[in-house]
């Protein structure tokens, strides 16, 4: 690596007249298997902390509202949901939250569990978290939605799309990456793939590959029923502006200064998740911040039962300050947003 930006990423830039797209750039400092962020679980666990992560509350929610769900949903329907689908599955806590609290009242071979993973390190992390299961129920490994998931399924992601590789497009044109004085430079270039007028002070964020990722679970849900939570983090409604976020060491930094070496995100479109759900016939509800939606499926109920089984007055302080984390509306209540997707109305209260 020189001037920090490895070698492979170096040649694929000056190999293209105008450098290579904003997509090209994040896919290949977020996932390639040699350079990418993700192929080192170290560097992960150090820059952020999930909900999951945080706190067993963010599970167990997460739980009940899937056992609301399914019980409205399978008496509406008249089918059963048989598999639970996680998509960016991390270290696989949220998962074994699920399966913990399932196994507390129900046979857990009632449904199989899937986890989606591209990454070979995160996926035997996750096999390490979910092995004391694996007499229990079916735990499965993918790559992708493949011709296997032909049933209903509730399918879950918490902060997974909001790591999806993108494109800004300006008035300019398109952003592309370009090595300037052995810098990383971004330059907008005239391009044509961007079919819509844009504004001088506008920047439109698009992922192709998100747009396609939803379309094949919308897909699924519509031919097969399902159920569809998603929590990643923005606004409600997305405005036109750059809206990508660098972290490197637990701290914000220029996305161009640590290639492979940072996390690279960018905030979600809800609106046009909501649009593309409506084509596909589907019901929405939300989104909602993440405070409401935990609130209303029994996390302040949940917080004062740890509190009160607690002898451990550190403990005590720890399972409040975790609540307060995932509430509060200046730490992740508010930046976070739920969003369901569903054939069936589920009588959700938002």
């Amino acid at each position: 690596m020189r001037n920090n930006i490895p070698k492979t990423l170096e040649k694929r830039i000056k190999s293209q007249k105008d450098g290579i797209s904003l997509f090209e750039y994040i896919n290949y400092c977020l996932y390639d298997e040699k350079d990418g962020y993700y192929s080192n679980l170290f560097k992960v666990s150090k820059d952020f902390v999930t909900s999951p992560e945080l706190s067993q509350l963010f599970g167990e929610c997460v739980t009940i509202f899937f056992l609301y769900a399914k019980n409205i949903f399978e008496n509406k329907k008249k089918s059963k949901i048989q598999s639970v689908v996680e998509f960016g599955p991390g270290n696989g806590t949220l998962m074994s939250d699920v399966i913990r609290t399932l196994d507390k009242k129900y046979c857990l071979n009632e449904w199989s569990f899937f986890l989606i993973e591209i990454s070979k390190l995160l996926k035997r992390k996750q096999k390490d978290v979910l092995f004391k299961y694996k007499k229990k129920t079916n735990i499965f490994w993918k790559k992708n939605l493949n011709k296997s998931f032909n049933n209903c399924c509730f399918y879950l992601c918490n902060e997974f799309f909001d790591a999806f590789p993108f494109n800004q497009f300006s008035s300019k044109g398109m952003k592309r990456i370009i090595i300037k004085q052995n810098k990383l430079i971004p330059v907008f270039v005239p391009t044509s793939n961007c079919h819509k007028p844009i504004n001088s002070n506008e920047i439109i964020e698009s992922s192709l590959f998100m747009k396609k990722f939803v379309f094949k679970i919308f897909k699924k849900i519509k031919k097969n029923g399902g159920i569809f939570l998603l929590i990643d983090y923005g606004p409600l409604i997305k405005k036109n502006t750059d809206t990508i976020q660098a972290i490197h060491n637990n701290l914000k930094c220029n996305f161009l200064d640590h290639p492979g070496r940072s996390d690279i995100t960018h905030h979600i479109d809800f609106v046009l998740l909501k649009k593309i759900a409506k084509r596909f016939g589907l019901r929405v509800y939300g989104p909602v911040n993440q405070s409401k939606f935990l609130s209303i499926f029994g996390i302040n109920e949940r917080t004062e039962n740890l509190i009160n089984k607690s002898n451990n007055l550190k403990q005590k302080e720890k399972i409040e300050n975790d609540f307060l984390r995932l509430t509060s509306y200046n730490q992740m209540g508010e930046l976070y947003k739920c969003i369901i997707f569903s054939d069936v109305d589920l009588s959700l209260p938002f």
